[in-house]
């Protein structure tokens, strides 16, 4: 496994587990007596991995990592304050840049 793979696994972890505390709010509400509101995230609300934001900006995703290590190309944030943790990019971000232009 690449570490890169061990980063998009990590992801989805992550990912199921913040639909399972959304899962407990929701009933948490309803046993409150709360009206419970779906309510999806807009795109611009999610982060995206460095293989998405690739995709999106048509781009490899080694690009990107260059990018982050000259410091240049769309902002980043990196998962529990380490790079080592995951890099995520939000979806925001991406459209700015690309409405802007690459680099």
């Amino acid at each position: 496994m690449t570490h890169q793979e061990s980063i998009d696994d990590l992801a989805k972890v992550l990912d199921a587990m913040g639909l399972v505390v959304i899962a407990m709010s929701k009933k948490m509400k309803y046993l409150a007596g709360q009206p419970v509101v779906e309510k999806e995230p807009s795109p611009a609300d999610i982060y995206l991995s460095p293989k998405q934001a690739a995709k999106m900006l048509n781009l490899k995703v080694n690009t990107l990592a260059v990018w982050r290590m000259n410091g240049t190309g769309p902002k980043w944030k990196a998962i529990n304050g380490s790079p080592m943790s995951g890099i995520r990019y939000h979806r925001g971000e991406l459209e700015d840049f690309l409405a802007v232009g690459k680099n």
